[in-house]
């Protein structure tokens, strides 16, 4: 289980936007996820656990985040500027906590489930990526451009080695307890600012760990400087390419997802780089978008003049099924598959619209259902590699319209159950 937390600490930022100070961010705050008014959340692996965070203020002060187990009801509250994952067994969390008003201590901590113990490790700066072994007995981080990989719960040091550019943040994802595979995520500073950079194009390289050896041996090389890009245009800012690289559920593949000048989507074999499948968008088009379905095929959405559709791609880079959708569609959100066969999918005809029309798509015949409710979407810069299986809790996760409360939907009656209490209507 590989894990970035750029997205929950996106939201953090936005429900406390009208915060007045810090003094409440040292304040653990736990009003109880089911007093939520506003709230957001996404999977945290093994298809039950989801990280939550929200504020109970219609306001959306005092933000909490939570480790909640939508099977049980269990959760544990985690201080202000946190999110978290846990291993594939449910034995074990790790979680990463900061003050999101610029405090410098960085702490990732390991949590037992079972039975509450602890481990923390203190960091300097926010890691580019965390990774529990499936087992939750080893963890992964990759900061400062080394990646480490320790025993839990002693927090012995077992291997070390550093990422293969210093050019790509890499978030580490173990393949078996014994190899971790550098994964290259997105371009990156190492000046303290891991975020996107349009610079000049360097392919990446994933290589994988041996623990036991410790050693690092290439795995391939990303061809991303094929990928065709639009002449820069000057906005006042750097627009040039850059993209994030999404990891199949089962390691075997890559997407490439390309933004700023880059409109193109790739599908990759991660061991060899070898491009399997190819989308591309342009700017009077639209941009394609993708990700993995929890079986590993891909589903892409493919602009046309006018409208998009999606297309299906088995692992081998075919392309399986294609899905019309309605005319003048120009924006997809993609959700999880609330159950076999169906994928949430959220559609615009304008990009900059939040209002989105959701649907369920009957994968496959096509048949696109109307869903009563707004899916919880997937956002490219968290942990794809985390895709619920269908059907679990964390795949049904959906706002209720109008009160945008947390509830889980069930697609084959309809009925969505409340985890939250949502705001009243137009607050």
């Amino acid at each position: 289980m590989g894990g970035t937390w750029q997205s929950l600490a996106l939201w953090s930022v936005l429900l406390a936007a009208t915060a007045a100070g810090a003094a409440w961010a040292e304040q653990v705050i736990d009003p109880g996820v089911e007093k939520l008014a506003r709230a957001w959340a996404e999977p945290a692996g093994g298809g039950e656990w989801v990280s939550v965070v929200g504020s109970a203020r219609d306001s959306g002060t005092d933000v909490s985040f939570y480790l909640v187990n939508l099977t049980t009801g269990r959760y544990r509250l985690f201080p202000a500027g946190n999110a978290a994952v846990v291993s594939a067994d449910g034995s074990r969390a790790v979680s990463v906590t900061a003050s999101p008003f610029g405090g410098k201590e960085i702490v990732v901590e390991a949590i037992d489930l079972k039975g509450g113990a602890t481990a923390s490790l203190d960091l300097g700066e926010w890691p580019e990526g965390v990774a529990l072994s499936a087992d939750g007995r080893r963890l992964a981080v990759v900061s400062r451009g080394i990646c480490s990989v320790l025993e839990l719960p002693s927090l012995r040091s077992l291997a070390s080695a550093r990422v293969p550019s210093g050019r790509w943040a890499y978030e580490p994802l173990f393949v078996t307890p014994e190899l971790v595979r550098l994964h290259p995520r997105r371009a990156a500073r190492r000046t303290g600012d891991t975020g996107l950079v349009p610079q000049a194009l360097e392919d990446p390289v994933a290589a994988e760990m041996d623990v036991a050896k410790k050693t690092v041996a290439t795995l391939a090389t990303y061809p991303l400087s094929t990928i065709p890009v639009a002449p820069r245009k000057d906005r006042g800012v750097d627009t040039g390419p850059f993209f994030h690289l999404l990891p199949s559920p089962d390691l075997s593949r890559v997407l490439v997802l390309g933004f700023g000048t880059a409109h193109a989507v790739r599908l990759l074999d991660a061991a060899s780089g070898r491009v399997l499948a190819s989308v591309d968008g342009s700017e009077e088009t639209g941009r394609p978008m993708g990700y993995f379905l929890a079986d590993g095929r891909a589903v892409v959405s493919e602009p046309r003049p006018g409208d998009l559709r999606l297309a299906l791609f088995d692992p081998d880079g075919s392309r399986a099924a294609t899905v019309p959708l309605p005319a003048g569609t120009k924006h997809v959100r993609f959700g999880y598959e609330p159950a076999k066969g169906l994928l949430a999918v959220g559609l615009a005809r304008d990009l900059t619209a939040e209002k989105r029309d959701w649907f369920l798509v009957h994968l496959d015949s096509g048949r696109l259902d109307p869903l009563s409710a707004e899916a919880v979407w997937r956002t490219p810069w968290f942990d794809a590699a985390s895709v619920p299986a269908p059907g679990t809790p964390a795949s049904r996760l959906a706002h209720e319209t109008g009160s945008l409360r947390l509830v889980l939907y069930d697609p084959a009656t309809g009925a969505q159950t409340p985890i939250t209490r949502g705001r009243a209507a137009g607050k």
